[in-house]
């Protein structure tokens, strides 16, 4: 068993629970929404605020963020608009299960996709792109907990899917023979590999010396007690 989100119930909760000057707040107050307050100008009305932020905590596996932020300061409403769905069985799919992948220093740890003993993990098949090439990965290292990947978390990558700067991917450092689990930018002459973890420094490369294998879809937390994340 697991949980999807119910997005009108989230866009809702947003809209008569919060005020725009509370969501304009929220996003210059919250360092992983800042990039949403940067790009509001004034005459932005509140709707297409809330679908900004709503496409940018999509984007960058911060649902759980605001959904913790709206349920600490707005818990009756929360309640209301209750944003989890559950989903049957019926709707699970079996993922290869390739090795762990470090999000701190890289590694070069992954399994051959074709070994016959390779173990598999389940996720919901409908919150997947219907088109993708998807494996697993188990996270060692906790460069990216401010992304709500800890360690020990398992993450479904995509290797079919389209990147563009700030998404979380698996990079592989061919000068070292390394793979990392990062947030990619493409800064032009280098490619910068940013954790999310302040207290951590990014990896820069020259763009020669770094491949993506795909971008992250979906994180199953080791901890039964966090949900699940999906990004479309």
């Amino acid at each position: 068993m697991d949980e999807d989100y119910i997005w009108e119930n989230i866009r809702t909760l947003l809209n008569k629970g919060f005020t725009e000057e509370e969501l304009r707040r929220f996003c210059h107050d919250q360092i992983t929404f800042r990039p949403v307050f940067d790009r509001l100008a004034q005459h932005i009305g509140k709707a297409e605020i809330i679908d900004r932020i709503i496409e940018h905590a999509e984007r960058h596996l911060l649902v759980e963020v605001l959904l913790d932020w709206a349920k600490r300061h707005n818990s009756a409403r929360y309640k209301k608009h209750q944003p989890y769905n559950h989903n049957s069985e019926e709707d699970l799919i079996q993922i290869p299960l390739w090795g762990p992948i470090a999000a701190g220093e890289p590694n070069m740890l992954f399994k051959d996709p074709y070994d016959t003993e390779i173990e598999y993990t389940e996720v919901l098949r409908s919150r997947l792109p219907t088109k993708g090439e998807f494996f697993a990965l188990i996270v060692r290292g906790r460069s990216m907990i401010d992304a709500l990947i800890n360690d020990g978390d398992t993450v479904i990558i995509d290797r079919s899917k389209g990147f563009i700067n700030g998404d979380i991917v698996v990079a592989w450092l061919t000068k070292q023979r390394e793979f990392t689990l990062k947030c990619f930018y493409n800064e032009g002459t280098r490619i910068r590999l940013q954790p999310r973890n302040e207290a951590m420094k990014p990896i820069y490369v020259h763009p020669d010396e770094v491949e993506i294998y795909g971008r992250v879809v979906a994180i199953i937390p080791s901890d039964q007690s966090r949900r699940s994340i999906y990004i479309r």
